[in-house]
């Protein structure tokens, strides 16, 4: 069974991955760090393919299993990356 704390570590992995593999990329530790405490709506600023999105969610939502795999969706709500056409 997976703890609280190994999804939370679970769900900055997604978000860091997500953002590494956006244009511009950045890693979720300098979101944080950077836009933590501003209104600044920053993924707006980074674009990911919808493909690679939906490849790297489904690989922590297996991870996670399906108690903390709606977790992590919340998370993606207000944190994601914003998906486009970019190939």
């Amino acid at each position: 069974m997976i703890t609280e704390k190994r999804a939370s570590k679970l769900v900055f992995e997604c978000l860091n991955e997500l953002y590494e593999n956006s244009t511009p990329p950045i890693n979720w530790a300098w979101v944080k760090f950077f836009y933590g405490n501003t209104d600044i709506r920053f993924w707006e600023n980074h674009k990911i393919t919808e493909d690679k999105y939906t490849e790297i969610v489904k690989k922590y939502k297996k991870k996670l299993g399906p108690r903390y795999s709606r977790s992590l969706d919340w998370d993606l709500l207000s944190y994601a990356p914003t998906t486009s056409d970019l190939k």
